[in-house]
């Protein structure tokens, strides 16, 4: 059984989790998707949430548009995959994730003027 969530990762857990369905809606995660992104985010916050100034209400708002930017892709990918698809699987979340935290991470890069591969958590870089 995994340790409990730490209160500021739950909340943000349960924030990105309502963008990321908001934006894939009508189509919903596999639950194996759901749960692997739900594992993933769980461990980058806990690994990167410490290192940010100001901790999850400095990346907030960034946090939820990159997430609803996540949910946007896995579902164009399931539709582009089959028309009528009512569900996201594993494999198409994976792709959509990366995707998206690449582009956060482009973002960040072009908002603090720096090369992408600079860009760290001490920038506000959680999400990879």
């Amino acid at each position: 059984m995994p340790p409990p969530l730490e209160p500021e990762i739950a909340d943000a857990l349960a924030q990105i989790v309502i963008a990321r369905n908001a934006a894939a809606a009508p189509l919903v995660f596999a639950a194996d998707a759901a749960a692997e992104s739900d594992e993933r985010s769980v461990g980058q916050f806990r690994a990167t949430l410490p290192g940010v100034p100001g901790g999850f209400l400095t990346v907030r708002d960034a946090l939820l548009h990159a997430s609803a930017l996540f949910g946007a892709l896995a579902k164009t990918i399931a539709q582009f995959d089959k028309p009528v698809a009512t569900e996201i699987t594993l494999e198409q979340m994976r792709i959509a994730r990366t995707a998206a935290e690449r582009a956060c991470k482009l973002q960040l890069a072009t908002i603090k003027n720096k090369p992408i591969e600079s860009v760290s958590v001490s920038d506000g870089h959680i999400c990879a």
